[in-house]
């Protein structure tokens, strides 16, 4: 809370934590990602020890850390007790140990579902893609190769860019890894992932999303208007696009419409 106030921001890591509960509480699997600074002028060990426990108690699905860094002209550069070199490494050490363990442990938590996968890159033999909640996701082309039930056109050659469900059965290198889950109900949208949110933090969806809506859903019904009449336009040649416009006044003796104004002489030389 300390470092909060020295930094200036307008909430405390209470509110922080109550409003991500409100979040997770509206979608379920949300992945929570947060910056951590360490190091910043005038954080005592206790302070650390508190942010890392708070890092600990709110389970980010990720975490970047990096140390403060003075910059010029900012008002933090003028604080009293900057921390030592070598105390921020200690310390961002110690994040970063952390920070790999919660990322696991939400990768864990992953088993058992069943996520909407884009698949990005194939590699190794491995196909490689982002669930809609930012877990890697690893499959095998031999296991979509034996997968029953699959289309004819759902083959290793054709996941490019493809969204499909997959359910999660385990952990793989810094990622889970699962088989296609064939002929399963529709993934969450992402109009209906921004109406959960703002239905949490009691805001409209249009500040989140504008325009988008699930799929089967109708568009937005539109009072009807009648067509508006549009003048016949003609191309103009290139030369006439820095013509004069309507109404504008006859240019002075010796100039015209388009003309590259003469050089002027630069009184230094």
């Amino acid at each position: 809370a300390a470092t909060l106030r020295r930094m200036r921001r307008p909430y405390t890591a209470a509110q922080f934590a109550e409003l991500v509960a409100r979040l997770r509480a509206a979608v379920p699997g949300l992945a929570v990602t947060t910056d951590v600074i360490v190091g910043f002028p005038g954080e005592t060990d206790r302070e650390f020890e508190d942010s890392l426990a708070f890092v600990g108690e709110v389970g980010f699905a990720k975490v970047h850390v990096f140390p403060y860094s003075v910059r010029k002209g900012t008002e933090a550069a003028s604080l009293p007790d900057g921390v030592p070199y070598q105390i921020q490494r200690r310390r961002m050490g110690r994040m970063l140990e952390l920070a790999e363990e919660l990322e696991r442990d939400f990768q864990r938590q992953q088993i058992g579902e069943r996520l909407e996968v884009l698949w990005e890159e194939r590699r190794n033999g491995d196909w490689l893609g982002t669930t809609d909640n930012y877990v890697r996701v690893h499959l095998a082309d031999e296991e979509l190769e034996r997968k029953p039930g699959a289309p004819p056109d759902l083959d290793p050659r054709s996941l490019l860019n493809r969204r499909t469900e997959v359910e999660i059965t385990g952990l793989a290198e810094r990622g889970v890894t699962g088989p296609l889950n064939v002929g399963t109900g529709r993934p969450r949208t992402l109009a209906e992932l921004a109406g959960a949110v703002c239905r949490a933090l009691g805001a409209p969806a249009e500040l989140v999303v504008r325009g988008g809506r699930g799929a089967g859903r109708p568009p937005p019904r539109r009072a009807s208007r009648p067509p508006r009449s549009r003048p016949e336009t003609t191309a103009l040649p290139a030369r006439a696009v820095s013509g004069p416009r309507a109404g504008a006044r006859p240019p002075a003796p010796g100039r015209g419409w388009g003309r590259a104004s003469p050089a002027r002489e630069d009184p230094a030389a």
